[in-house]
C-alpha cells in the first residue's frame, strides 16, 4: 500500500507536534505527516512537492488567512477567477479544516477536532479512500435521491432502477433500502451477505475498521452496487442525524459510486435528516399530488414546516413522472 502525505497548517508548533505524532504513528492511515506554521514554508514545499491531505488549524490566524487568500483555490476546490495560481494546481489532493463542528460534506470538510482521535483518524481514512478512486471529485459532488413509498405497495426497487436507468450521466450508483422487510436480499438472491445494520456497527464502536468491511459488503451487480437492508428495523436508529452524512460518505467512497439512492422509511425519528441530505425525493403517493390535499398528505407537510424545513417539500417529485433524471452537480 503507498503511503500519503497529510500535512498540518496551524500558529501553533505544540498542536502540530501532538497531531503528527498520532498519524505517523497510526497503524490504519499509513500515511506521512509534517506540519508547516508558515505560510511561505507551506508555498516553498508545494513548489516542488505534493500533498495529499492538507489539514488547517481551524479558528487560528493562519488557517483564516489561507481560507481568505488566493492560496485556498490552488488546490482545485475554488473554481473563480481568483484560481489562478495553476503552477501548483494539483499539488493538494483534499482540503480539510479541523474546526468545532463535524460536516464531511462540505467544501472544505469539516472534521471536529474535539472528538476522540480514533473518530478523527476513521475521518481521516475516509478522505485517504477518496485519494484512490479514479476520479477523487467524488468526494465532493455526491449526489443523494431518496425514494418515499409510505407504504403504497410500490416497489421502490422498480423505482430505483427506473431512476438510474432515467439518468442522463451513468454514475455508478449505490442502492440503500432502509426498510427490513423489502425483500431486497431475495431479490438479489444475496443469502447471508453483510448487512446495514453490520456496518452502521463497526462504524458506531469499530470505525477503524469500517472500511475492510463495508469494501465486503457491497454486492456489485450490473445496473448499480447494493447494501442488504438492516437486519432489523430499529437497527438504524442508532445512528445520530450528525451520523448519517459521514456515514453515507463513508459508503459511496468505499463503493467507488458519486450517487447513492436511499428508500426511505415510512416514519423514524431522523425523517428530516435523511430528506434533507437527498437533492430529491421521488414520491409514490397519489394524493400528494392531487388537486387537494387529503388528511394525511395535510399532516406529512406539515411534520416538515413545523421543522423549519419548508426545502424539503420543494424537492418531492413524482415517482410516476420519472423520464429524465439528471444529478444534482
Amino acid at each position: 500500500m503507498s503511503r500519503y502525505t497529510l500535512a498540518v497548517l496551524s500558529d501553533s508548533p505544540d498542536y502540530i507536534d501532538h497531531f503528527l505524532m498520532f498519524i505517523n504513528n497510526s497503524q490504519v492511515l499509513q500515511a506521512d505527516a509534517i506540519g508547516f506554521t508558515d505560510m511561505n514554508a507551506l508555498m516553498d514545499y508545494l513548489a516542488s512537492g505534493m500533498i495529499d491531505i492538507l489539514l488547517l488549524h481551524g479558528g487560528t490566524p493562519l488557517a483564516d488567512e489561507y481560507l481568505s487568500s488566493d492560496y485556498y483555490y490552488m488546490e482545485g476546490v475554488g473554481t473563480d477567477e481568483r484560481n489562478r495560481n495553476t503552477d501548483t494546481n494539483a499539488n493538494i489532493n483534499i482540503l480539510a479544516v479541523l474546526s468545532e463542528h463535524q460536516d464531511m460534506c462540505s467544501v472544505p470538510v469539516h472534521i471536529n477536532m474535539y472528538r476522540p482521535m480514533k473518530l478523527i483518524e476513521k475521518d481521516l481514512a475516509s478522505l485517504i479512500a477518496a485519494l484512490d478512486l479514479e476520479d477523487p471529485s467524488l468526494f465532493r459532488n455526491l449526489d443523494i435521491t431518496g425514494i418515499y413509498t409510505r407504504g403504497t405497495g410500490a416497489d421502490p426497487y422498480s423505482i430505483a432502477m427506473d431512476i438510474i436507468s432515467a439518468a442522463e450521466y451513468p454514475y455508478n450508483t449505490l442502492y440503500l433500502d432502509l426498510d427490513t422487510f423489502s425483500g431486497l436480499d431475495i431479490i438479489l438472491d444475496a443469502g447471508s451477505a453483510m448487512t446495514l445494520s453490520d456496518l452502521i456497527y463497526y462504524y458506531l464502536t469499530a470505525p477503524e475498521m469500517l472500511h475492510t468491511q463495508a469494501k465486503a459488503g457491497v454486492i456489485h451487480a450490473e445496473r448499480a452496487c447494493f447494501i442488504l437492508p438492516p437486519s432489523h428495523p430499529q437497527d438504524t436508529d442508532q445512528l445520530k442525524a450528525a451520523d448519517w452524512c459521514d456515514f453515507l460518505r463513508d459508503l459511496a467512497l468505499l463503493s467507488g459510486c458519486r450517487r447513492i439512492i436511499i428508500n426511505m422509511p415510512a416514519s423514524g425519528r431522523d425523517l428530516v435528516c435523511l430528506f434533507g441530505l437527498c437533492q430529491s425525493v421521488y414520491v409514490s403517493w397519489n394524493e400528494y399530488f392531487a388537486a387537494s390535499d387529503s388528511p394525511q398528505v395535510t399532516a406529512f407537510k406539515r411534520y416538515f414546516i413545523s421543522r423549519s424545513r419548508e426545502d424539503i417539500l420543494s424537492r418531492i417529485c413524482n415517482a410516476a413522472d420519472i423520464s429524465e433524471v439528471s444529478p444534482c452537480l
